[in-house]
């Protein structure tokens, strides 16, 4: 059975449910990172949204190792902050996860399920 790539919607959902409705914000519109992403599964759509979170957290909390440092109360004590999701985040993210069925897959994919 041929299940093909997220269309744009389903990419803008599938980003939505992973950044927003986490309580995450983004500096752009979801529906431009979704436009961005053309080609991704929705895997390597989580691997964005992961790193794009991981990458923030990391940006607005410079200090959070050396509090790590200091013990378990000193980490329960601790607030962590968080910053909307930059564009450079964006890049950053993007740069790392790359599509990884080819247009010539999916196009041998997209033959193959009209042959049965």
């Amino acid at each position: 059975v041929y299940i093909p790539l997220p269309d744009a919607p389903a990419r803008e959902q599938i980003l939505c449910r992973q950044l927003e409705e986490r309580g995450f914000q983004l500096e752009c519109s979801v529906q431009r990172l979704a436009e961005r992403t053309d080609g991704m599964s929705g895997r390597e759509l989580e691997r964005i949204a992961k790193i794009l979170i991981e990458t923030m957290i990391s940006r607005a909390n410079p200090d959070l190792a050396d509090i790590a440092m200091k013990g378990r109360q000193a980490i329960a004590s601790w607030q962590m902050n968080v910053l909307p999701i930059s564009e450079r985040d964006i890049e950053n993210a993007l740069e790392l996860v790359r599509p990884e069925t080819s247009p010539e897959l999916i196009e041998k994919f997209r033959a193959w399920g009209q042959c049965g």
